[in-house]
């Protein structure tokens, strides 16, 4: 038994792998004066169509992973290909080496490198889920940005517990070490 489960596992990882693409991939050299604690706060909202006003440093204080001031990363964008689960979202973090920054990395992304973003898709930056943001009703949220085809930014909160569709796409830092 113990077999056949090991080895769906890995079957299962196996798609997981192949449906998910490669859509870009830049470097991203966090500012020398950013700042983690306040890093929100230093949005313009002015900049998006829409922004959840939820998000905010203290909302999303516990990052897992606070990015380093004068460090440069390997940024990826990954294609999901096919509905998915957040655990299994999660999974590509892990296969790709990604480390978790949540909506610091992608609110920096936002305000160095938006061109980046793919046109008509959601872009979500995982977490590990004890430090996402919890709304009144005890959910977490997972911070995206969408990129309206006609260039309209919205930086938006999804439900952890709802899958990703086919069409979203990861924001995944990679520090190389």
């Amino acid at each position: 038994m113990c077999d056949f489960i090991s080895w769906k596992e890995k079957a299962k990882k196996q798609l997981l792998a192949q449906k998910s693409m490669l859509l870009k991939t830049f470097s991203l050299t966090v500012p020398k004066g950013y700042k983690h604690k306040t890093q929100l706060s230093t949005l313009k909202r002015k900049n998006f169509h829409y922004f959840n006003d939820a998000v905010t440093d203290k909302n999303f204080r516990n990052a897992t992973k606070k990015l380093i001031p004068g460090k440069t990363y390997e940024v990826k964008i990954v294609n999901i290909g096919s509905r998915l689960t957040s655990e299994e979202c999660m999974d590509v973090y892990t296969r790709e080496k990604a480390i978790f920054t949540g909506a610091q990395g992608l609110l920096l992304v936002c305000q160095l490198k938006k061109e980046e973003f793919p046109k008509g898709k959601r872009t979500l930056s995982f977490d590990e889920k004890k430090a996402l943001y919890k709304d009144v009703y005890g959910d977490h949220m997972v911070p995206y940005v969408d990129c309206r085809s006609g260039g309209d930014y919205r930086f938006r909160l999804a439900y952890f517990a709802n899958s990703c569709i086919a069409d979203d796409c990861l924001l995944l830092f990679c520090d190389g070490e």
